[in-house]
């Protein structure tokens, strides 16, 4: 396991997903460096993954309990807070920044520029697919 963070979330997405969840202490490192290269896998963003990555410290932290021995203890439920509000807090960052829907067509340049596209898929409907066939007042057949 391995953990390295620049200090510079600028740098890669990799210190912004630490950034943004608060895995920045080398002395308690949280999620290690190849499980945030796969949780960028995963998400379409730095933004999404450093959500996903606060939801597994949740998931961690859930199933720990506090403990108490004499004056000493240990609550691993404020962890589980801190990281459930803050996984919260993130998704909800990252469905606002989320890409918006594209829709072709509007203009005749974009129009034409998506038509010469030779690597989009074809439609699987065609106007032209099943013409409509009935007997009309003018004789004629198809519409």
């Amino acid at each position: 396991m391995t953990w390295t963070y620049s200090g510079d979330p600028a740098t890669s997405d990799k210190d912004t997903v630490r950034f943004l969840v608060g895995d920045t202490d080398a002395d308690a490192p949280e999620i290690s460096d190849e499980e945030v290269l796969w949780l960028l896998t995963q998400e379409v963003s730095p933004s999404q993954a450093a959500a996903r990555g606060a939801d597994t410290l949740v998931a961690k932290y859930a199933k720990l309990v506090d403990r108490s021995i004499g004056a000493a203890s240990i609550s691993a439920s404020q962890r589980y807070e801190h990281y459930r509000t803050t996984a919260g807090s993130l998704w909800g960052a990252a469905s606002s920044t989320s890409t918006m829907p594209f829709a072709g067509g509007i203009s005749v340049a974009s129009k034409t520029e998506i038509a010469s596209d030779t690597s989009l898929v074809e439609p699987a409907f065609t106007r032209d697919m099943m013409p409509y066939t009935s007997p009309l007042r003018d004789g004629r057949e198809t519409i």
